[in-house]
């Protein structure tokens, strides 16, 4: 039952993944399962589905992710107590070196495939992302403190690790997205981030349309909490929306999330800002790590440039 997994996954590791799914079925009493298949997506963990007799369940394994997966059950939990519609988390452990989450399946279409009322949905969305940041946390940052539930840095530190990243090895230039002299303009447009002064909240800080699941009710249930951290609301959760697709949905967001037209206006520029830095602090990474496809990021880049560039005039 796990032929197609140990091919996308490899023999050795696939036999370990089929151990650590029977415990935990043993000791969930789910009863053994009857298979296993990889779904698409998972940059940072594996992903699988696997049926049950009882139903199917996702499964996200990783080598080295157990304090992420830790995370995430927490913020999960966090925002279901405050409203928020996410899936529940059945298990998070570790088995013989593997770690794993195994966590409720969510059917229905993602938001990039609903053919519905978008601008219903979108409102929605925003009603959603305004619960989660609704939530105050402690520090800022993507590493949780688990054993006081902080996270673990202030915001300039944030800021300026992001931005030594960003600036410092050249690595925007190496890769062909900017010349030398292109790249001072957008460092004076990103320097205003370091003075800001925000009150830290939970953000999901990966809201796009791969991530939301809208369900026959028009329940829209947010996946994916990896990147979730202590941040600026709602700057975090709205910043992809804000430049990709559909203006009139990114309106109805908004709206949702109880923004008034003026308060979105005003917004905007940081918005910007947001989207940049983390668009070039992904190119930047892939440039660090010899990513394949590079061609991929600095598409990216000129995407973004596009949409930031009547903020930055």
């Amino acid at each position: 039952m796990f032929a197609s997994e140990t091919a996308a996954y490899g023999v050795k590791r696939g036999l370990e993944l089929q151990n650590a799914v029977n415990a935990l079925a043993r000791g969930l009493g789910f009863g053994e399962p009857l298979s296993l298949s990889r779904l698409s997506g998972g940059m940072v963990n594996k992903v699988f589905r696997c049926d049950w007799r009882k139903g199917p369940l996702i499964l996200r394994v990783n080598e080295d992710c157990l304090e992420v997966f830790l995370k995430e059950q927490w913020a999960m939990r966090q925002a279901a107590y405050a409203g928020a519609n996410v899936p529940i988390v059945h298990e998070v452990g570790e088995h013989n070196g593997l770690c794993f989450m195994l966590m409720e399946y969510v059917p229905g279409p993602t938001l990039d495939e609903f053919r519905g009322d978008r601008h219903k949905i979108f409102a929605e969305l925003g009603r959603q992302v305004q619960l989660i940041n609704s939530i105050p946390v402690q520090g800022f940052g993507f590493h949780l403190d688990l054993t006081r539930a902080k996270f673990t840095r202030t915001w300039q530190e944030v800021v300026q690790e992001q931005q030594e990243k960003i600036f410092g090895q050249d690595a925007l230039v190496k890769i062909g997205a900017f010349s030398p002299d292109e790249l001072a303009p957008i460092k004076a447009f990103l320097a205003p981030m370091m003075s800001w002064t925000p009150s830290p909240r939970l953000c999901h800080s990966d809201i796009n349309r791969g991530n939301a699941i809208v369900q026959d009710t028009g329940r829209v249930v947010i996946l994916d909490w990896t990147l979730t951290q202590g941040g600026p609301a709602p700057l975090y959760d709205l910043a992809h929306i804000s430049v990709s697709g559909d203006g009139a949905e990114f309106t109805s967001m908004c709206a949702g999330y109880g923004l008034s037209p003026k308060e979105v206006h005003q917004l905007l520029p940081d918005l910007h800002r947001v989207e940049l830095s983390k668009v070039l602090r992904a190119a930047v990474w892939a440039h660090d790590v010899g990513h394949g496809q590079m061609s991929k990021f600095t598409e990216d880049i000129r995407r973004i440039m596009d949409k930031v560039s009547s903020s930055m005039d």
